[in-house]
């Protein structure tokens, strides 16, 4: 599969669910934990063939994180701590890239 394609939906248990249209029988649990302004946290499970994968914790953010304001990088900081017992240092950036979206 060179791009997936899917769409998010909420499950009545308020999960983000991402169901890929081009890869049958795949789907993604997305968690989130924490959302502050420019960040979120949020924790990943696939379920495939039956079969449950933990991808774990993600940071998801609209600006690089050194670029955060002061207030918010430490509640993401803290918030990493407590939830999933990571240091923002734990991560390991895996992809930076610009939106096509406005």
């Amino acid at each position: 599969i060179a791009k997936n394609e899917g769409k998010f939906t909420t499950t009545d248990g308020g999960v983000m669910q991402l169901v890929y249209e081009n890869y049958a029988g795949y789907q993604e649990r997305w968690h989130f934990t924490h959302r502050f302004a420019h960040s979120m946290l949020a924790y990943v499970c696939s379920v495939s063939s039956g079969e449950r994968h933990d991808y774990g914790a993600f940071i998801l953010s609209k600006v690089p994180l050194a670029e955060l304001p002061v207030e918010e990088r430490r509640a993401l900081e803290a918030a990493a701590l407590d939830v999933y017992r990571l240091k923002v240092s734990d991560y390991t950036p895996l992809k930076q890239v610009g939106c096509p979206n406005p």
